[in-house]
Order: structure tokens, then C-alpha cells, then sequence
């Protein structure tokens, strides 16, 4: 990730429903639609992915630890960078590819075969002994310049991806350029003719091949470096654009990713119907100003899964796994992005409202025009409806902040529960349940999920 300062963090306050089912329905109720949009589109089955995951466990705990949590957690997608400078050193500058150091990737991507997940590789950065001129910092491993520096990332490229096509699902070029002096010490310019080159080197080597561009932070400034990449002619031979919406909370992350793709929508409409979030999340200590308490994560994660999920994200890679451990800096907030406390491998603040996401949203249909809502219902009620299959979720919350809501859900079908994003657990309720959202209560937000095979019958929510 990374680093992002100057933004004030958002002050959440928690609060758990109060369930008193058996409530009856009013009568009088006038009910409408959610929205007049469209009716529904699929969410992704894979939707869900994890950073820097699947390597951590050599030496710290067995391979089938950190596994069965990401199978646990509904993870299906797991990234890790190929870096150049690990696959082809400087001993190894002269040599074919086939003598490249290959041996910490074959294990890696034969062990996340065996366990059934999705690979994204990073193809990244840059080797001391590429540099040929004085025209930049020679000792930079952030920048890849001028014609024979580009062709020779391109080969690394292009050999990687030749390497794993069978075992790697897609390839991401390079990360967050935009972030000066952190991952790109060239410029913009430079960064367009770099990323032409290599997808180029890559479609060639393997035209089937995913191939996704930008990764751009959340401070990229459109006008230079989206805009920028596809005038250019960067983005011709690549899928799909990747983003990094990295905020204070799940309302600013989802409007700036909304920003993002309705900003590439005015220059390319296919990409921006398939945009990556291959990074996003929140530290829970630390001084990058997006720090969120991690009695506050469950619902700020839930949240922001959610929205990006509605928002049509094509693919969501949480910002990370696992933590640096309690021995680790409080004061530096890259140590405490994890879901995972890397020292006993047990879950944190937010990992659960993460698997009640990617157990419950991925491969069902979002209804836009569901669920009805009362007309006496307060605004400040927002309601996401997914179903599939016969298996209904609902997510609701109250979005104001120091006023309680009270909300009646009615939930048609058989097998209906309401589960806590702060540890996972179910209860389970009637048909029509009330609960109090807000200030006095331990959380604003309830995940519900039911069955019925009966589409006809939607939830509906209204003024108890």
C-alpha cells in the first residue's frame, strides 16, 4: 500500500440491533422500491481476493494454518508480488530464463493450485544492474527507462507469465506509479511507454493472459496518469485498470472508486466496466490518517465491501492478511492493515465482517430495485439486497451519526438469521424482526441472511 497522509479519520460509533421478533407488520404501511434503476447484475463468484497471502507461514506455523483461514474467510483470490529483482538478481543479469531464480514462486503457485485459489501476480520494479546512462539515480530499483531498459522488463515480463500461464489467473504491471518517490521515481511519460511495452511483451508471449494496468493510489490525479495511460496507448492490449481506494471510511473509498470509474468511462468504456480494487483497507494504528479503531473495523470492513461490491468493482483485494505482531511499531501504520494477528494467527477486528462478505455477496445478484421499503422509513436506513440460488442476503445500516433509527424487516422464506460482523455468530429470528440502530446500541448494522425459492417475495422494511 500504501502510504496516504492529510485525511482526517471518520468518527464511527457502533451499535448492535435490538431484536424483538414478532412484531407485527402495520397495515396502513405504503411501500416503494429501494431505487427505480436498474432491476439487478451479477456479482462476481470470485469476487473476493487477499493480499500478501499464502507465503507468510514458512517458519512461523504449516501451510495448512493460513490456508484453511483464507478458506475460511471465503478468500479466492490471493496477490504477491514476482519481483524482478528476486527472479532475475544481478548474478543472473546475462543468463537465459530458464536459469532465472524460479524455485520461491513454483512452490508458491503449485501450493495455492493444491488449495484452490486464484494467483494475482504483481510484475514489478525495477534491478540495480539494468541502468546503462546517468540520465537518473542508478542505484533505483523504481524506474525502468529508455529503450533497452524497457525491453528488458518486458522480457521479464513476458518469460514470467510464460513461466505460470496455467497457474497464475491474471497479472497486474507494477504498483501505485503515482505515489512520488515510493514505487516510481520516473515520470508519467516514462510510466505509459513502460506499461505499452510490457503488456505488448505479455500479449504476444501469451495472448490469453489477464493483464491489468494502473494500480494507481487514491492520489492519482486522473488527468495526468488515467487519462494520461489511455491516450497513450497503454492500456490497448490490457483488460482491466486496477485502483487503490485507500480513505477514511467505506463512504469516501466507495465515492472515490465511483470517481475513478466514471472518470475512465469518459475515455473507455470497457474498462471502466471492469475495474480491479486490488487494494483497499485501513490500519488500525499508526500516523497515515486513515486509522480506524478495531472495535470499529467489523462494520467500517463490512461496509466498504459492500458499496464496492454495488458499485460494480470487479474484484476485491483486501489490504492484508496479517499484521507485523505486537512487537511492531504502533507509531508506523503500515505494521496494522492485517485481519490477522500474525503472532497466535487468530482473527481481528474485521475479519469477520470480511467472511460474512465473501460467504454471502459473491455470486448472487444484486437487486437495485429491492428490497421495498416503507415510506415512513427514516433515509438514513440504507439497504443492500443480494440474491441467488434461493439464498437471500440483506445488509442494512443506519448511515447518521448520534441518532438512533428503528427499522422492521420482514424476510420471507425459512431460515432466517441475523448475524453479528464482530464475531461471526448467528441468531436466529422470525419472519419480522425490529431493531434499534444507533447511538445507545452496540452496532448500527445488521447482516441478515435467509432461504426461499419463491423470487417473488422480497424483503421489505419499514417504520416499526
Amino acid at each position: 500500500m500504501r502510504r496516504l497522509t492529510g485525511l482526517l479519520a471518520l468518527i464511527i460509533l457502533g451499535c448492535m440491533f435490538l431484536s424483538c421478533p414478532g412484531d407485527e407488520e402495520k397495515k396502513t404501511e405504503q411501500f416503494e422500491y429501494w431505487s427505480a434503476q436498474e432491476t439487478g447484475f451479477a456479482i462476481p463468484e470470485d469476487l473476493m481476493g487477499m493480499c500478501h497471502a499464502g507465503y507468510h507461514y514458512v517458519g512461523k506455523t504449516t501451510r495448512e494454518v493460513e490456508y484453511n483461514l483464507l478458506d475460511e474467510m471465503g478468500v479466492r483470490w490471493i496477490q504477491r508480488d514476482f519481483s524482478w529483482g528476486n527472479i532475475q538478481p544481478a548474478s543472473k543479469a546475462n543468463a537465459e530464463p530458464e536459469d532465472w531464480n524460479w524455485s520461491n514462486y513454483d512452490w508458491y503457485v503449485d501450493e495455492a493450485a493444491e488449495y484452490g485459489k486464484k494467483i494475482l501476480g504483481m510484475l514489478l520494479y525495477g534491478v540495480t544492474w539494468i541502468h546503462t546512462d546517468c540520465s537518473h539515480d542508478t542505484s533505483s530499483n523504481r524506474i525502468v527507462a529508455g529503450a533497452d531498459e524497457v525491453a528488458a522488463f518486458s522480457k521479464y515480463a513476458a518469460e514470467t507469465v510464460k513461466k505460470y500461464k496455467d497457474k497464475v489467473g491474471a497479472w497486474c504491471i507494477w504498483n501505485e506509479p503515482n505515489l512520488d518517490d515510493r514505487f516510481w521515481y520516473g515520470t508519467p511519460e516514462e510510466f505509459f511507454i513502460l506499461t505499452k511495452a510490457a503488456a505488448a511483451a505479455i500479449r504476444e508471449a501469451v495472448p490469453d493472459a489477464v493483464i491489468i494496468g494502473g494500480a494507481m493510489n487514491t492520489l492519482a490525479d486522473d488527468d495526468i496518469w488515467t487519462k494520461g495511460l489511455i491516450e497513450y496507448g497503454s492500456m490497448d492490449q490490457i483488460d482491466s485498470f486496477a485502483y487503490h481506494p485507500y480513505l477514511t471510511d467505506a463512504v469516501t473509498s466507495s465515492n472515490r472508486f465511483v470517481n475513478f470509474r466514471d472518470y475512465v468511462a469518459d475515455y473507455s468504456e470497457g474498462l471502466a466496466g471492469n475495474i480491479w480494487v486490488t487494494e483497499v483497507g485501513y490500519p488500525m494504528l499508526g500516523n497515515y490518517g486513515t486509522e480506524v479503531a478495531e472495535e470499529d473495523m467489523p462494520e467500517m470492513v463490512t461496509k466498504t465491501i459492500t458499496l464496492l461490491a454495488v458499485e460494480k468493482a470487479a474484484r476485491i483485494f483486501w489490504y492484508e492478511l496479517l499484521d507485523n505482531g505486537a512487537a511492531a511499531d504502533p507509531g508506523d501504520s503500515e505494521n496494522w492493515f492485517g485481519l490477522i494477528n500474525s503472532d497466535n494467527y487468530e482473527k481481528k477486528g474485521g475479519a469477520d465482517g470480511y467472511q460474512l462478505c465473501a460467504l454471502n455477496i459473491p455470486g448472487k445478484t444484486y437487486k437495485t430495485r429491492l428490497p421495498m421499503r416503507s415510506t415512513g422509513l427514516s433515509g438514513f436506513i440504507k439497504a443492500y439486497y443480494f440474491e441467488g440460488n434461493g439464498k437471500h442476503t440483506l445488509i442494512i445500516w443506519n448511515e447518521v451519526i448520534k441518532r438512533s433509527q428503528r427499522v422492521q424487516v420482514t424476510l420471507p422464506g425459512t431460515n432466517q438469521k441475523v448475524w453479528s460482523v464482530r464475531d461471526g455468530s448467528s441468531s436466529a429470528i422470525g419472519e419480522t424482526s425490529t431493531y434499534t440502530l444507533g447511538e445507545e446500541e452496540e452496532s448500527s448494522l445488521c447482516f441478515f441472511t435467509w432461504d426461499n425459492n419463491d423470487s417473488t417475495k422480497p424483503p421489505r422494511l419499514s417504520a416499526p
